[in-house]
């Protein structure tokens, strides 16, 4: 009986774990998609703009 509800515990813990490790990928994935975003945003990589006034 034991093993069977250390087996149990095994597969809560394994399905914890792997829970944790989708949310904090996700979480990443979404903090670096938004500083892409914002560098973008920024246009520091972009041409300056040119008035065709002068």
């Amino acid at each position: 009986m034991k093993g069977n509800e250390k087996q149990g515990a095994v597969t809560a813990s394994r399905g914890k774990i792997f829970r944790g490790f989708i949310l904090k990928t996700l979480f990443y994935f979404l903090v670096i998609m938004g500083l892409i975003y914002l560098y973008e945003y920024c246009g520091i990589g972009a041409a300056g703009f040119i008035y065709n006034e002068f």
